[in-house]
């Protein structure tokens, strides 16, 4: 009798659905997972080779400003020294800048502002494409 209410319900092919449709989840939270990580290699790469760009173009412009500023001086290191004194500044005021709580938090803030701005932007471009491909197959 329970084999006969068992084939009546299909209990058997009910269980099997369920789990198939758990492991096809699995499998498109994965393949996500894994479009989500190629994005982000994606844009790592390019901003490493913007960085390395623009690190280029500072190493030139400083070189050219010491040089520079020896012509000025009629010095072979005086130019040099400015600009490395320069750049000393610069950098304790960073440090000092990277102490202060108040502004580390501020920094963030805006950070998580813009990345929080970037997701729901992404968000509604995905939505809006997805409707569109709905009703242009309609």
């Amino acid at each position: 009798m329970l084999n006969k209410l068992a084939g009546f319900l299909k209990v058997d092919q009910f269980i099997e659905n369920i789990a198939g449709y758990m492991e096809t989840r699995i499998e498109l939270a994965k393949l996500d997972l894994k479009k989500e990580f190629a994005g982000v290699l994606a844009k790592l790469i390019v901003f490493s080779i913007a960085i390395i760009g623009i690190l280029g173009l500072f190493l030139a412009l400083t070189l050219a400003i010491g040089f520079l500023l020896n012509e000025l001086l009629s010095s072979g290191f005086l130019g040099f020294f400015i600009v490395a004194l320069v750049y000393g500044i610069v950098t304790v005021v960073g440090f000092s800048a990277a102490k202060n709580e108040k502004w580390i938090a501020s920094l963030r803030d805006q950070i998580e502002k813009k990345v929080f701005e970037a997701d729901l932007n992404e968000q509604k471009n995905g939505s809006k494409n997805t409707n569109s491909n709905d009703d242009g197959g309609a």
